[in-house]
């Protein structure tokens, strides 16, 4: 069996995840778990459990210096649907040694089956987590490291936190409640921008690479690579991650979509092409340091989240990514909460009580557009 249990089959986890682990261990370290059986995803998980690997393309610039390297990824033994495989889904929990998952922040929605006493197809990732961990228990399993890698802020934390309640809500044993307490739930970020899927598995990816897990009792990760820092607290990359990076990218696809709309932009509209714009540079510049600057202020952060404002339209300008704001748009209402109104409760948590015109409009805009 398999060191690693991944939820999740996306490019994102393709180009980062798997190539580190990869890298790190060599082949054969992961079984893969998608939650859908349809024809498409049948064939991305055949792909992914190829012998011979499937590629990931690094392309951009790299200390000023244009890179291009193609990776091949054996790191996936197996690859497994949890609608036509739950029984091997079942058998790969009782093995392994961590879990990992990134299935969005959607796939954390619950679920009208989650209150089921048996599995279902159309669980929740926490709900889903949670039979196979209850599983693992019955058998006799001890516990495990929990990783998501989902951008929720304290995101292991979280995750425990909605396992918890669905056990309570299911009257779990207080055996299984002290077992699960002793788990070690990780809380991580992941930052890699990458911007296309290669058919019917693989990935291309930016040089920029980072995964940082917060320390935690008892963890053993084992995992040695250059991109990979075990750090005592997480939240300051949180903070820069989500409130500079994935609130940019919100920011200029919702500006995108008004302008599609309206016929002023084209659908096929690319972060560089964004960034190349003078007048889409001058606006995403001014809220970046007149509205989101101000916050890392009052939080303390003010240099670490200059440097990385610089850093993040660099990596916008990276000519060999062909990342679509038609991609970024997928799931803009939760990105929206999540990074620009989660932004906002957090600067004025932290101290910083400026007006904040432009942001403030734009979830007001999204929230209107919500409720039609």
């Amino acid at each position: 069996m398999t060191k690693f249990l991944q939820f999740g089959t996306s490019r994102f986890l393709q180009a980062h995840a798997d190539l580190f682990i990869g890298e790190a261990l060599g082949e054969n370290q992961i079984t893969v778990v998608h939650s859908s059986g349809n024809a498409t995803t049948l064939s991305r998980l055949d792909a992914l459990q190829d012998k011979a690997g499937f590629p990931v393309i690094v392309k951009g610039l790299e200390d000023g210096q244009p890179v291009e390297r193609l990776h091949k990824v054996c790191a996936v033994k197996l690859a497994l649907s949890t609608t036509n495989d739950w029984d091997s889904v079942l058998d790969a929990g009782e093995h392994c040694e961590f879990i990992i998952s990134n299935v969005s922040e959607k796939g954390y929605d619950p679920h009208i089956t989650d209150s089921g006493v048996d599995f279902h197809p159309d669980n929740s990732f926490p709900a889903t987590l949670l039979h196979l961990l209850s599983h693992r228990f019955a058998v006799g399993g001890r516990p495990l490291t929990i990783m998501p890698l989902e951008l929720f802020e304290s995101n292991g934390h979280h995750l425990k936190k909605l396992v918890f309640k669905l056990a309570r809500d299911r009257h779990t044993s207080s055996e299984l409640f002290e077992w699960l307490d002793r788990c070690i739930w990780v809380n991580s970020l992941v930052d890699r921008i990458v911007s296309e899927a290669i058919e019917p598995a693989g990935a291309v990816a930016e040089p920029y690479a980072l995964w940082a897990i917060e320390n935690a009792h008892g963890l053993e990760f084992p995992l040695k690579h250059q991109s990979i820092k075990i750090v005592d607290d997480l939240r300051p990359y949180q903070y820069l991650k989500l409130y500079i990076l994935n609130l940019s990218h919100t920011y200029m696809a919702s500006k995108w979509r008004r302008a599609v709309s309206s016929g002023q932009l084209p659908e096929d509209f690319k972060v560089r092409d964004y960034i190349e714009r003078p007048d889409l540079l001058d606006d995403l510049l001014h809220v970046l340091e007149c509205e989101v600057l101000p916050g890392f202020r009052a939080s303390g952060l003010l240099e670490e989240a200059t440097a990385y404002v610089s850093e993040t339209i660099d990596r916008f300008r990276n000519p060999d990514l062909n990342h679509f704001l038609s991609d970024i748009f997928v799931g803009h209402n939760q990105k929206v909460k999540s990074r620009i109104n989660g932004f906002l409760a957090w600067a004025k948590a932290s101290g910083d009580h400026d007006l904040k015109p432009c942001l403030a409009n734009l979830v007001e805009i999204e929230l209107e557009n919500l409720t039609l």
